[in-house]
């Protein structure tokens, strides 16, 4: 394994100085590889995220993990890896077993996210899910272990036309209300209810092909991982085995 780690700054004011970079080097173990990144704060993590995976695409990482400046419940999301993440981890959510909705109808959660099924089942059809289930399971925190080949199984031009929607959703927000949003590129897409940020946070398991019931029903919490791992390794994820 040679990890290597990209950090993409949003900061108004760059913090990729050669203050700060001397500084995060120090943070790290010295086997440990990085680049620094300045981008535009647009889009949130997601955009980021679908940067890195079309900026990167002929050479991305057998597994790539995923997350906000901020790891949430980092102690719990660490024990999770060391638990489950295995050579054959197709996509493992860090976070706490999502929330499930039946598909084909608006989607809401406790968090105040509420999602119209025209906006959930056009992101279903751009991706080549193997299989659609019954229900949507949804993530949360924007944290997450994917691998190659689950990025790999959609199409690239799919990636960056979820980032024109994400940001064709963010600079729409102002404007007068209709049904429909439209990217730089002149497509349109149905304008999200939440905001598409909050909801492209939710579709990465659906993204990648890992929208399975077991993981909602299966996976304990996090906080119960801390007792050690006492499921299969697969209740949590979906293995890319052939």
């Amino acid at each position: 394994m040679c990890p290597r780690i990209y950090v993409y700054d949003k900061s108004e004011k760059s913090i990729g100085t050669s203050d700060f970079a001397a500084e995060f080097r120090t943070l790290l173990h010295p086997s440990l590889e990085y680049e620094l990144f300045h981008r535009t704060n647009v889009g949130f993590e997601g955009e980021s995220y679908l940067h890195h995976i079309t900026s990167r695409w002929e050479n991305l990482a057998h597994h790539t993990l995923f997350t906000q400046a901020h790891v949430h419940d980092q102690w719990q999301a660490l024990r999770r890896v060391q638990d489950f993440l295995v050579p054959d981890t197709g996509f493992l959510s860090l976070a706490y077993p999502g929330k499930t909705c039946p598909r084909g109808r608006d989607c809401h959660d406790t968090g105040d996210w509420e999602e119209s099924a025209a906006v959930l089942e056009r992101v279903d059809s751009m991706t080549n899910a193997s299989s659609v289930s019954e229900n949507l399971v949804l993530t949360y925190r924007g944290q997450f272990i994917v691998s190659a080949a689950r990025i790999h199984a959609n199409d690239k031009n799919m990636y960056d036309s979820l980032r024109q929607w994400l940001l064709a959703s963010e600079a729409g927000r102002k404007m007068a209300m209709s049904s429909t949003v439209t990217s730089e590129n002149g497509r349109e897409y149905p304008r999200s209810t939440a905001g598409f940020g909050y909801t492209l946070e939710r579709m990465w398991g659906a993204i990648f092909d890992c929208s399975e019931f077991k993981v909602a029903l299966h996976c304990p919490s996090l906080l119960s991982g801390m007792l050690g791992r006492r499921v299969s390794v697969d209740s949590c994820q979906c293995l890319d085995r052939t």
